[in-house]
């Protein structure tokens, strides 16, 4: 059940069919990071009957480079087109940033 057991990715993309997808969404808990710009949460497309599981959460910055992450819809796939953003780091550093106690 979701309360037993538990998935987290990054960066991940679109991976089941609707059907498989919503079956997982409803018993796995599952959490996405997306990083903004990141080209590959938002492929395959969704027009090709692939989606999504698990709740979403954005990581985005402001001008300041001030970190913060928003909850998404199931499918959404990342904002912006910035193939660097894929990488592990930019994930690592963001969370670690907006997650960092605030003095």
């Amino acid at each position: 059940t979701p309360e037993t057991f538990r998935v987290s990715s990054f960066g991940e993309p679109r991976s089941l069919r609707w059907y498989s997808a919503d079956w997982f969404h409803s018993n796995v808990a599952k959490v996405r990071w997306l990083n903004w710009g990141d080209p590959i949460p938002a492929s395959p497309p969704s027009s090709w009957g692939f989606k999504h599981w698990g709740k979403a959460y954005e990581i985005t910055s402001d001008l300041s480079r001030k970190h913060t992450w928003k909850h998404m819809s199931q499918d959404h796939g990342a904002s912006g087109f910035y193939v660097q953003n894929h990488q592990m780091e930019p994930y690592i550093s963001r969370l670690a940033a907006s997650c960092a106690p605030r003095e």
